[in-house]
């Protein structure tokens, strides 16, 4: 699993690239499961001037090189719900990416911390 193979430093500035290796942006911050610990999702910045952010799962993203793939198109992850992304994801955010991603499963109750905090 990818997670377990980037050390936590190794994940800001990556470049996320969706399913046909179109670029999506770049991670500027990692979220990590409350339980766990384990990076769950990424904040990317996105567009021209890296000024959008979206929230994409991580758990299933495999590495491209140095890039970070995840098995999503590009305008999809962009077309993400936006959600808060301060300190932590709320459970009820975390339930609506999921939704919105068809996450399997049901969403956990906890939320997720932001790993620079």
């Amino acid at each position: 699993m990818i997670n377990e193979q980037i050390a936590m430093e190794d994940w800001y500035d990556r470049a996320v690239v969706d399913r046909d290796g179109a670029k999506i942006g770049k991670v500027s911050d990692v979220y990590l499961d409350n339980e766990t610990r384990k990076p769950k999702w990424a904040l990317v910045r996105t567009g021209i001037f890296s000024t959008l952010r979206s929230v994409v799962p991580i758990t299933s993203a495999s590495a491209s090189g140095h890039d970070l793939m995840v098995p999503f198109d590009e305008s999809f992850v962009r077309g993400a719900p936006m959600v808060g992304v301060d300190e932590e994801l709320s459970a009820g955010d975390e339930a609506l990416l999921a939704e919105y991603y068809g996450l399997a499963g049901r969403p956990s109750p906890r939320s997720s911390v932001r790993a620079s905090s």
